[in-house]
């Protein structure tokens, strides 16, 4: 299993490095879930949560949620009520390797498009 922290959106100008961490997690992981701040507004910028397995995780999200209840994390509570539903991937989207990782790139590319709409 594998767990990881990224900030973006699932669609729209901020959704690039999303999709391309996505795809380079998915030859890796039969089972991708992925939950988030904004469930509702893919669009948004927001704080999300990949999660990675050999495994399915629908049995151990009921048992996450189970063991976490009142005197928890609210944060947690919410988050693991937060599972987006991943749409198909944008065809352009690309992917990460050892050989071609730009990150710095997309996150600038992605800053630099937020601002103009701003």
């Amino acid at each position: 299993m594998y767990v990881m922290n990224l900030i973006g959106s699932l669609r729209g100008d901020g959704s690039t490095l999303f999709w391309r961490v996505l795809n380079s997690f998915r030859p890796s992981f039969p089972y991708v879930v992925v939950y988030g701040t904004e469930p509702q507004n893919p669009f948004a910028q927001q704080n999300m949560i990949i999660v990675g397995s050999g495994a399915n995780l629908a049995d151990r999200e009921k048992l996450w949620k189970q063991r976490v209840g009142p005197g928890h994390d609210i944060q947690l509570v919410n988050l693991l009520g937060a599972r987006h539903d991943v749409p198909a991937t944008p065809e352009d989207t690309g992917v990460f390797t050892d050989d071609h990782n730009p990150v710095e790139y997309v996150v600038a590319m992605q800053l630099r498009a937020q601002r103009k709409l701003k």
